[in-house]
């Protein structure tokens, strides 16, 4: 019996009084599957209808495509973020976070509708080939764009267009469906229904340094607003800008102010350069994944890779080492191989299956693989004494019995013997034993605190003399069907965060075997479903719910992709 499991959420359940309960709400709310690398289908939500209470705009903000941003035209363009407006199965509307550059909307002063304005050419043709690459542009749907009128004049907007980047529109910064402030409804002597939009932070925009150097117009001293719900906030830096409605009549547009309103007063004439250009796109969602990249806080949108790849290739030739430290959102992020086959469904009947490997770390030729899920359900040792790894029931048994199950005597050929060093507990400095060469092993305590690995790092007490994991969904493993059906602990649902405030839960968890001694050598360390290893030190050596996650070091040129899986990952074999 894994007898900690109360005590520790006991103690957990104390730690949140300290939280403010709303960051918790909030978080779990805003569950972003948004998991890169694996390139599962892309997932994203719609944003917070009409934003916060505290009238803020709330939602997904991923990257996609370049641009000039910081006027420093020596360094290149910067990674352009976008607002998500809209999701559904087929499209992702995207709205630009900052006003990125200064244009007027026509060349000259005359009438001009959103149609024949030299704006939508110049969005159209340079900005759209400036911004983004050919695999970009493809991914970028020719949007059907009503022409709406002005709501409170009732000036003509002209035809409906069909464009690849264009302007939101009067009714569109008003939609609380795309997490703006809803629009207040006004009497107008020209239109049956007019209405503006408030003053509100979850349309306001600041302008990018760039766009500032073109002359937009732009809030230059701290100042204070206020919302209708009595919010306050900062308009330092932002700008009008630009939408594709008419005002009062054609020869003058509208824009959303620096305290995010649109109202009758405020218009612009076409050939002035006053608001900041915030493109709107819409994606196509098919054949398009999110991945992170170290550097930038959300997600960068890329070309979903198809499985037309080039097999009969070394697979160093597509593996390379984790995400340092696992991405934003606390996840371990890196590639995956399927090598070896082993019984993991829960009818025993059916034949093994490929294994699922998350490559650690490429050193050379080599490369350090651990099993994605807890393959097998074993004691440390079967006898409740004290042991090291070096003597221990399941090294015997990992390097004999299992290692033959779990790979073809040709597949073999390609582990590595490796020597290994088993440090002792670097909290009660009990003895890991000597060191022993294993073609199947247990990581370390060390080992999977390592950010190298795409585990999030050790931690020091308030001491500064140990170490421990704390809670990380990086190093979070979940059961095979089979391994479930054998009795491996098992947790239930309940919602932790880790250091870092992001939010994941238990359910479907287990604890897995590390090599280190724990507080005894009749105790064995082990992670568990929290991703922890502080207080789970206490596990004695003959508990029997606890899985199996071998790791072991390959030598990649031994081993060539044979195939890929649906969802991209390769198959490896023997040459």
């Amino acid at each position: 019996m894994i007898f900690l499991k109360s005590h520790k959420k006991t103690l957990f359940i104390f730690g949140l009084i300290s939280v403010l309960v709303i960051f918790l709400i909030v978080t779990l709310c805003y569950t972003l599957n948004t998991h890169s690398t694996r390139n599962k289908q892309l997932k994203l939500k719609n944003p917070t209808y009409g934003g916060t209470s505290e009238g803020k705009w709330e939602g997904n903000r991923v990257y996609f495509g370049v641009y000039e941003q910081d006027n420093d035209l020596l360094n290149g363009q910067e990674p352009i973020l976008w607002r998500v407006l809209q999701v559904s199965s087929t499209e992702i509307l995207l709205l630009s976070e900052y006003g990125l550059d200064a244009k007027p909307y026509h060349d000259r002063f005359e009438e001009i509708t959103w149609e024949d304005c030299t704006l939508r050419q110049w969005l159209n043709h340079s900005f759209l080939e400036t911004a983004f690459s050919s695999d970009e542009q493809n991914a970028i749907k020719e949007y059907n764009n009503a022409a709406c009128d002005n709501p409170y004049f009732g000036t003509d907007a002209g035809n409906d267009t069909k464009d690849k980047v264009f302007l939101l529109s009067w009714e569109e910064v008003g939609n609380p469906n795309y997490g703006f402030q809803p629009s207040v409804e006004i009497s107008s002597p020209f239109t049956d229904h007019a209405y503006y939009s408030a003053v509100s932070d979850t349309r306001t925009c600041v302008a990018t340094d760039y766009a500032i150097a073109n002359n937009v117009l732009f809030t230059r001293v701290e100042t204070q607003r206020k919302d209708d719900l009595g919010n306050k906030f900062s308009s330092y830096k932002t700008s009008y800008w630009c939408i594709r409605t008419p005002h009062a009549d054609q020869r003058y547009i509208s824009y959303v102010s620096r305290w995010g309103r649109t109202t009758i007063n405020f218009r612009s004439p076409v050939d002035h350069v006053t608001a900041s250009i915030r493109p709107a796109i819409v994606l196509d969602a098919a054949g398009i994944t999110l991945k992170s990249q170290e550097g930038l806080e959300y997600p960068i949108i890329c070309k979903q890779e198809t499985n037309q790849k080039n097999v009969d290739i070394p697979i160093a030739e597509i593996i390379k080492n984790p995400l340092y430290g696992g991405n934003p959102w606390g996840e371990w992020e890196g590639n995956h191989i399927y090598f070896g086959n082993y019984k993991q469904n829960e009818n025993e009947k059916d034949d093994a299956e490929p294994v699922l490997w998350r490559v650690l770390n490429i050193s050379e030729n080599r490369a350090l693989l651990l099993t994605e899920y807890g393959i097998e359900r074993k004691r440390y040792n079967k006898k409740n004494k004290e042991v090291v790894w070096a003597d221990s029931y399941i090294r015997e048994w990992m390097n004999k019995e299992f290692f033959n199950q779990l790979f073809s005597k040709k597949e073999q050929e390609a582990i590595l013997k490796t020597a290994l060093e088993t440090s002792d507990n670097p909290r009660y400095k009990v003895s890991g034993g000597k060191d022993t060469k294993d073609y199947l092993f247990l990581l370390s305590w060390e080992d999977v605190i390592n950010p190298a690995y795409g585990f999030e790092k050790g931690q020091y007490n308030e001491e500064g003399d140990f170490y421990y994991g704390g809670y990380s969904n990086t190093r979070t493993c979940k059961p095979t069907e089979s391994v479930k059906k054998k009795g491996a602990f098992i947790d239930t649902p309940f919602v932790v965060l880790d250091s870092e405030g992001n939010s994941f839960d238990l359910e479907g968890n287990g604890y897995w075997w590390l090599r280190t001694p724990g507080f005894q050598q009749n105790y064995s360390v082990d992670v568990d479903s929290f991703g922890d290893i502080y207080y789970h030190e206490l596990l004695n050596v003959n508990n029997k719910k606890v899985m199996v996650r071998p790791a072991c070091w390959i030598d990649m040129s031994r081993l060539y992709v044979s195939s890929y899986t649906p969802e991209g990952i390769p198959l490896v074999e023997m040459k």
